[in-house]
């Protein structure tokens, strides 16, 4: 349970930090601290698929 608790707190600022870059490069989507998590969420994974695909 700590584990689970301790990797929250570390992942969800990660996907905020990650959804403030998508913001800068492609404007607010969504407002708020959910807009930057879910802006997050959507720009790792468009960076995995077109890192999946250049490296087939």
């Amino acid at each position: 349970m700590i584990f689970i608790l301790l990797s929250t707190l570390i992942i969800v600022p990660a996907l905020m930090g990650f959804g403030k870059i998508m913001e800068n490069l492609f404007g607010s989507l969504l407002g708020g601290i959910a807009g930057k998590i879910i802006s997050g969420i959507l720009g790792i994974s468009l960076v995995w698929t077109i890192l999946a695909f250049l490296f087939l």
